[in-house]
């Protein structure tokens, strides 16, 4: 599942940050953000809908300042028949999503809930992260590999090959000074978890 990133649509207010004046807390999403679309994507994959429109609202409430309500968007099951989303659902929730309009298209049925596997379970990238063996490394019993390090890979990110399954691991190499280690170094190695040899 590879992720295209479409034009901004109509009624996209400010595709730097989807959220417009709510949600301080939380970071900006951008529209050229490659995990909403992941999301988004992967909602469409669980359950046929269609977006068919987007938009926000501006809040002039008396008394107090414009404010721009979040990013929504209506998905439709079927003609006619859909539901208004905040973007925060899609990032937060996307089972949540998924299980509304499942119930939607058929309010008989009880979906069972799946939770997003991920971006990179989505969208593993292409290059193979899991460099030479590391034949000294200081744990005995374990098949460690030096980590390519162009990857893009976090540590507890996984890798699939035909001999078997890699793990990411973070490691210290120098320790920090102080109670919180400021200052330490870390390295990235791969760890062999599953062989089928």
């Amino acid at each position: 599942m590879s992720v295209n990133i479409p034009q901004v649509p109509e009624g996209v207010f400010d595709p730097g940050n989807l959220y417009n004046d709510v949600y301080g807390d939380l970071p900006p999403l951008s529209w050229s953000d490659p995990d909403f679309h992941s999301r988004l994507k992967w909602i469409a994959s669980q359950v046929s809908c269609k977006i068919t429109a987007w938009y926000s609202s501006l809040n002039l409430s008396p008394g107090a300042p414009p404010l721009r309500t979040a990013t929504m968007f209506r998905a439709e099951v079927s003609e006619g028949l859909g539901f208004d989303f905040d973007v925060r659902s899609v990032v937060q929730v996307p089972e949540l999503v998924v299980y509304t309009l499942l119930k939607l298209r058929d309010p008989s049925m009880t979906p069972v809930l799946r939770p997003y596997p991920g971006y990179l379970a989505l969208n593993p990238p292409t290059e193979d992260p899991v460099g030479a063996p590391w034949p000294d490394h200081p744990w005995s019993g374990r098949r460690m590999f030096h980590a390519n390090p162009e990857s893009t890979y976090e540590a507890g990110g996984e890798f699939e090959r035909p001999e078997g399954r890699y793990r990411k691991v973070r490691f210290v190499v120098r320790p920090g000074s102080g109670p919180f280690g400021i200052g330490g170094e870390w390295a990235d190695a791969w760890e062999m978890v599953y062989s089928r040899q």
